[in-house]
């Protein structure tokens, strides 16, 4: 948590992007095999 903090001296109350990314494996059927979520969790708190 301290990265956002760092980031708010200098953006102040800007909204913050943070990327992430999504992997979805389906097979012929368009189910999904497995998925992998690579980000951070929606609704981060700040301190």
């Amino acid at each position: 948590m301290e990265y956002y903090k760092f980031l708010r001296q200098y953006v102040g109350h800007q909204p913050i992007i943070l990327p992430g990314s999504v992997v979805l494996i389906l097979n012929s059927e368009n189910e999904i095999l497995l998925q992998k979520d690579m980000m951070a969790v929606g609704g981060s708190l700040e301190a």
